[in-house]
């Protein structure tokens, strides 16, 4: 390994070629499979224990039988190798192998994933069926037939022989439950809906292009994917867009339960893959984190907004970011100091309007590296009067852009609507 733990190019062909040799299975995707850490152990061999057990669906590779010279029930010296590699149907999967030096025997083989299959809606039905006459009021009979078996990946493993729908990227909620009233004033017809649009600016027809979409709490120094959790829709299948940007699709709609009920707003993540075009994402492992701003500017697969529409009018715009706040953490892997830098519309500045945020000075903050997230609270301070009208088209936003170390981590953009009346995340 080079200083700060990232394995030199050779030292990744190394090890692919380790876990090619020892499992002597020919990857679909050469370049995914990648060795993650080795180690040694005295491991007793066991011939049941081997693979996983062959009752339902199980994940596994097609391994040769050991040597002649193992026998079972007797200990030997083993390499663990941790290592991920494709298969078909489920992508990248991270294994642990436990095999004999001398012989290359592979004597334990496991996935380091709980599957489970379930029936979801893969496409919404009316997406999927054309059939406009569908929709959320629709009956369990007629929504029903549209559901899909799935595998259900990366799930926790069962807790006292329970099985439960949650793992790493999310979890299965129950929806009825308490009584919950109505929003008093609903914000159109088509609200908690989001749409993506899409360019192949490849040469060629793109193929199985999905996109997938999270969203997270608002804020800045945000870390994927700890930070993130998948939209009520989590995916979206586009199909084939043509190359050349020669057409731009419209993706969606995704349904999400938005932050902005909570929180005033939402941060929302599009990643978007392709059949030989995988986001950068694809390839951490288990327990890789990276910096959420790093991932935009590296990935044009990747899109960001942080959404939070405020009322165009003073009485509005007070009530809307009253209480309101960011998350803020230094994701840089260094002490530094988080600055932020705040505008507002002329025509809210000339009337000697300002944001504070309470407990930061004008140096900013001083934080540690990782750690937890602080909360800064937004406080917009009453000057003089200011027309809605002159707020113009250009100039109708309140920024806030983070900086840890001099780097812009991230940040805000809270928009002025001349049709909004009152804040989203009003409660009356």
């Amino acid at each position: 390994m080079r200083a700060g733990g990232t394995p030199a190019v050779d030292e990744e062909a190394r090890g692919r070629a380790l876990v090619l040799d020892v499992v002597k299975t020919e990857a679909r995707e050469p370049r995914q499979v990648r060795l993650i850490r080795g180690r040694f152990w005295i491991y007793r061999y066991e011939a049941e224990e081997r693979l996983p057990a062959a009752d339902g669906r199980r994940l596994t590779l097609d391994l040769p039988p050991v040597d002649d010279s193992i026998e079972d029930g007797k200990d030997y010296l083993v390499a663990e190798i941790t290592f991920t590699m494709p298969i078909d149907g489920d992508g990248p999967v991270t294994w642990k192998a436990l095999f004999e030096p001398v012989t290359r025997s592979v004597l334990y083989l496991r996935a380091m994933v709980s599957d489970l299959t379930g029936r979801v809606f893969d496409l919404d039905p009316v997406t999927k069926t054309a059939n406009t006459a569908l929709s959320s009021t629709s009956d369990n009979a007629a929504l029903d037939p549209h559901r899909d078996t799935v595998t259900l990946m990366n799930l926790d493993p069962p807790s006292n022989g329970t099985q439960t729908l949650r793992g790493t990227f999310g979890e299965v909620r129950e929806v009825e439950g308490e009584v919950v009233e109505a929003p008093a004033n609903p914000a159109g017809t088509d609200f908690n809906f989001a749409y993506v649009k899409v360019k192949n600016r490849g040469t060629k027809t793109a193929h199985d292009v999905v996109v997938s979409g999270y969203h997270t709490k608002p804020g800045a120094g945000l870390l994927w994917p700890n930070d993130f959790e998948p939209l009520d829709t989590p995916r979206v299948v586009v199909g084939a867009p043509a190359g050349d940007s020669a057409e731009e699709v419209t993706v969606g709609p995704f349904e999400w339960t938005p932050d902005v009920n909570a929180f005033g707003h939402d941060c929302l993540l599009m990643i978007a893959r392709a059949t030989g075009d995988a986001s950068n994402v694809d390839t951490f492992t288990a327990g890789e984190v990276i910096p959420e701003w790093r991932l935009v500017p590296n990935d044009n697969n990747i899109g960001q907004r942080n959404v939070h529409p405020v009322p165009g009018n003073p009485v509005g715009l007070v009530e809307a970011l009253k209480n309101v706040a960011i998350w803020v953490r230094n994701p840089e892997p260094r002490r530094a100091k988080v600055t932020f830098d705040v505008r507002l519309p002329r025509a809210l500045a000339d009337a000697g309007r300002r944001l504070d945020l309470a407990g930061v000075d004008q140096d900013g903050l001083d934080l540690k590296p990782g750690g937890r997230r602080r909360r800064v609270k937004l406080q917009l301070v009453e000057g003089g009067a200011w027309d809605p009208g002159a707020i113009g088209v250009e100039d109708r936003d309140v920024r806030i852009d983070v900086r840890a170390g001099g780097n812009l981590v991230g940040g805000m953009t809270y928009r002025l609507d001349p049709e909004l009346q009152h804040p989203h995340n009003r409660h009356d």
